[in-house]
């Protein structure tokens, strides 16, 4: 897969059971404000893409964490291929576990975080994309520990989130520990019931109560077409 950045075009091998790369982590690799000699985390990194961008915008060391080896062999392999790979580590583990194994984690915090978790809200546990009843059980997680993790000072959290998910808990979340939260930009992102429903069964009928309740919000343009908002948000200025 090519994909055209704006500061670069980068080769991605994408192997079978990896996240695909959607134009919404694309959009986010062009607007992640990564300054020259920037340590940056990403969480869940799949394929590398946010990982890649981050090293040819300048960081100097970045750290990629994934669950899945698959993932972290591709992120490498990648890195290599677009010539950053002296500049990115990969580490397994669950978000912030990974970095048990991280050389340098006494003395480092990190200029930039950067995590697009899985958001889905259902009733049950469908599979990799699930993110708790309301979607928000990774945010919950990351949003926690970013203070530990990041620079007191210049620190930035970036998050991509869909309105399906409960926003207004993550924003207040965000708020109690940042001075500085912007949704950056927003677009839309179209969709079907079936393609919920091929998620697992009763998902879509879950996202309509959950808009009844106020805990999810998504919409419908002139054409009847269903879609949700994705924001891109970032936090920073730790309280």
């Amino acid at each position: 897969m090519i994909v055209e950045l704006k500061l670069a075009t980068i080769e991605l091998d994408i192997p079978t059971g990896i996240h695909p790369v959607f134009d919404s982590s694309i959009h986010l690799a062009n607007i992640i404000d990564i300054e020259p000699a920037d340590k940056v985390l990403d969480l869940g990194c799949g394929s590398g893409i946010l990982s890649i961008a981050s090293a040819k915008k300048g960081a100097s060391m970045v750290v990629s964490t994934d669950i899945d080896e698959r993932a972290l062999k591709a992120t490498s392999d990648n890195a290599r291929k677009n010539g950053c790979g002296d500049v990115i580590l990969t580490l397994k583990g669950r978000w912030y576990d990974a970095l048990k194994d991280f050389p340098y984690r006494e003395d480092t915090k990190f200029d930039v975080i950067i995590a697009t978790p899985p958001q889905t809200p259902g009733r049950y546990n469908f599979g990799p994309r699930y993110g708790g009843t309301d979607g928000t059980i990774h945010f919950v997680h990351i949003i926690e520990g970013a203070p530990l993790f990041l620079h007191p000072e210049k620190g930035r959290l970036w998050l991509l989130m869909i309105s399906i998910t409960h926003v207004s808990k993550i924003m207040d979340m965000l708020k109690k520990r940042f001075y500085e939260v912007d949704i950056v930009e927003r677009s839309r992102r179209f969709f079907t019931p079936a393609e919920y429903e091929k998620m697992g069964k009763g998902i879509f009928e879950h996202l309509c109560s959950q808009r009844e309740k106020g805990l999810c919000e998504f919409y419908t343009d002139e054409n009847g077409r269903y879609y949700f908002e994705t924001l891109y948000i970032k936090a920073s200025r730790i309280i």
